[in-house]
């Protein structure tokens, strides 16, 4: 079975990724423009949000973490 502590890295790393992905693409897409650095980092913000969720996904998935606890129920 995998390790509770396991289990909460990988899951804070998704949430991280995919709370960078949200805000940058929140801010492109304000009906407004914003300056150049501010957009520049959205994109930013974006890429690196979904390569650490890539990232995540790709480990645990090699390192066998699962989502199934004995109960049959997914966490």
């Amino acid at each position: 079975p995998t390790p509770k502590w396991a289990k909460k890295i990988r899951n804070t790393a998704l949430k991280i990724g995919g709370g960078l992905v949200a805000v940058g693409g929140a801010v492109l897409a304000l009906p407004f423009s914003l300056p150049v650095v501010v957009t520049t980092y959205a994109g930013y913000a974006i890429l690196y949000g979904g390569a650490i969720g890539s990232i995540v996904a790709t480990l645990s998935q090699a390192i066998g973490i699962k989502d199934e606890t004995e109960g049959g129920k997914v966490e």
